[in-house]
């Protein structure tokens, strides 16, 4: 699965294997640019890119909008859209402000669901 992060003039990439759930792709929204809340502004909406199946999400830190492309299986958008709520309440649960990125990255990667779709 790739995860593309697209914010102003900055594109991220992240080739992903198995799968991911959405309060981890939440936590790499917030590791990778740094920002301390977001929120989605815009139900997920498919999008064709050069042969895949893509779900653009579009999330705001309440002053930039943030577009995330997420290759994936056509039914879980739904879940994305409930996991991204859930998932900023965990991270907002887990870190405090004074907390490295680093150890975000952590609580990311020790947070995988393989089984998840």
């Amino acid at each position: 699965m790739k995860l593309v992060i697209n914010f102003q003039q900055h594109s991220k990439e992240i080739e992903i294997r198995g799968h991911v759930t959405a309060s981890c792709l939440y936590l790499h929204v917030q590791a990778l640019f740094q920002i301390q809340n977001f929120m989605l502004v815009s139900k997920a909406r498919k999008i064709q890119n050069k042969g895949e199946s893509l779900t653009q999400l579009q999330v705001t830190d309440g002053s930039a909008v943030f577009v995330v492309l997420l290759c994936k299986s056509r039914h879980v958008e739904n879940k994305l859209q409930k996991e991204l709520k859930e998932g900023r309440e965990q991270y907002q649960k887990q870190f405090k402000t004074n907390q490295t990125m680093q150890e975000a990255w952590r609580f990311v990667t020790q947070n995988w669901d393989f089984d998840m779709f």
